[in-house]
């Protein structure tokens, strides 16, 4: 017996399929994976308040290690207003 060309165009087609979905389930793999890295508490820089002054202009309370910093954002600048370091507001006052 001889195979027809149905069955060939049925094998190339269940061989593509089966090469996409390798493919989709890799690429869901590799998002996970970088979702779960991201969510971690080293990230360098943490954006810690935002407050839109118009259009495209904003102000954004940026936290990286133990400093923070005020930043006006415009279309074409960035711009260090503030620089200071981070406090707790973990901690309890002890004031009597």
């Amino acid at each position: 017996m001889s195979s027809g060309p149905l069955a060939s165009v049925l094998g190339s087609a269940l061989a593509l399929a089966f090469v996409l979905a390798l493919a989709w389930l890799f690429l869901k793999l590799l998002h996970r994976a970088s979702t779960l890295r991201s969510g971690q508490a080293t990230s360098p820089l943490q954006i810690v308040q935002h407050l839109s002054l118009g259009g495209r202009e904003r102000v954004l309370v940026v936290r990286s290690g133990d400093q923070e910093y005020l930043l006006g954002v415009t279309p074409s600048q960035v711009q260090l207003l503030d620089k200071r370091p981070h406090q707790s507001t973990s901690a309890s006052p002890t004031d009597s």
